[in-house]
């Protein structure tokens, strides 16, 4: 694995966009989309995590004893646990109230959490607004078109998904696989997110990858408090067929063991929502290995069934919308949302049409590129 240095990497700065609607900017970032799926961003001050917030963040997840109960029977939302990682899952907007009164947000953060989720929410919306009117994500700028198009949830107020994590990072000091298929090589396989689009704006330690697809290099993402992460996910790619690329990611196990705790904000889908919601959502498969065509650095990966590898294996999701025979869908749970071993193996088929499927690797429900072939759960469709 290799890295370039960050002097050589592009930095968008958000305020020229958010405060100046610099079209310069707009466009040196939809550069990046079209070319690898993400960019690092110069924060607004706003978005900066002051160091209360995150001494808070660390102090909670560290010493409170009581943190299950701000959790849900399904942990779904508030505060969950896995084997390497913890993490408070919130929805923002009006959500955010309702979650806090259901006893899901930890007492001492109720305050500065929901200041953080009106920061995000105000950002993202202006964001949002800007890309459409500069065509980013189609031809005539039309935020309501957007929105339908990419099954945004937005038509009654504007909101989002506040994920707070803190890796534990057990592991430590070795060097990182060229992809990594399991939780056993990496904390988070490679994959991408479901949504429009994801803003992370705190990473307290290494781990977080990104992977340029001009170069087929990880490119490990900012540590600098004002530097945030924007990286696409299978909404945009879908809208713009393909033009805009779904920004893979993954985290790494650090050389230096010590918990990394992260802040990210993601503009869901929908489907995303219900796919979260789902209590049905899944479904064990058969032993195999996948391959994926338009990913040629990625080796073919065996996956195993939950009685042979109960602590590993590769989770994929395909999501099929036959309105427009593109994406097929089954949810399941991913090695980045736990350790336990539901895999499924796709075979192909047939070539179908110019985009013909999306599938999924990696976190709960994470999709995977765009691929031009037809990609099933051994043929169950």
């Amino acid at each position: 694995m290799s890295t370039l240095s960050k002097k050589s990497q592009v930095i968008i700065d958000l305020n020229k966009i958010l405060n100046l609607e610099d079209s310069m900017e707009i466009k040196r970032m939809e550069t990046e989309f079209e070319s690898n799926g993400w960019c690092f961003v110069v924060l607004p001050s706003e978005l900066i995590l002051n160091s209360n917030l995150t001494k808070k963040l660390l102090k909670f997840f560290e010493f409170d004893e009581t943190k299950s109960i701000y959790s849900q029977w399904q942990k779904i939302y508030g505060y969950s646990k896995m084997n390497h990682k913890e993490g408070i899952k919130l929805l923002t907007g009006s959500y955010f109230g309702q979650f806090a009164n259901k006893g899901l947000v930890p007492v001492t953060l109720i305050e500065p959490l929901n200041y953080l989720s009106q920061v995000l929410d105000t950002v993202t919306k202006r964001l949002i607004e800007l890309l459409d009117q500069h065509s980013v994500f189609h031809h005539e700028p039309s935020l309501s078109s957007l929105i339908e198009r990419a099954d945004l949830p937005l038509q009654d107020e504007h909101f989002g998904m506040l994920d707070i994590v803190n890796y534990f990072n057990m592991k430590s000091g070795f060097q990182p696989p060229k992809d990594g298929q399991t939780t056993d090589e990496v904390n988070c396989v490679p994959h991408y997110d479901p949504g429009l689009f994801s803003l992370s704006i705190l990473s307290t330690h290494e781990g977080l990858q990104l992977k340029n697809l001009m170069n087929n290099e990880w490119i490990d993402g900012p540590l600098e408090s004002n530097i945030g992460v924007i990286w696409l996910g299978e909404a945009a790619s879908r809208i713009t067929e393909n033009r805009l690329k779904p920004g893979i990611h993954r985290v790494v196990y650090p050389q230096v063991s010590r918990p990394r705790l992260t802040v990210w904000y993601e503009l869901c889908t929908i489907e995303q929502l219900k796919n979260i919601s789902d209590a049905k959502k899944n479904e064990l498969m058969d032993n195999g290995t996948v391959t994926f065509k338009n990913l040629p650095w990625l080796s073919p990966m065996t996956v195993l069934s939950e009685d042979e590898t109960p602590k590993a294996g590769l989770f994929f999701c395909v999501n099929v919308t036959i309105r427009v025979l593109r994406s097929l869908s089954i949810s399941m749970d991913s090695p980045c949302s736990s350790d336990i071993g539901d895999n499924t193996r796709f075979e192909e088929l047939h070539s179908f049409t110019d985009i013909a499927v999306t599938g999924l690797i990696g976190c709960l429900p994470c999709l995977v590129l765009p691929i031009t072939n037809w990609w099933t759960a051994d043929g169950k469709l």
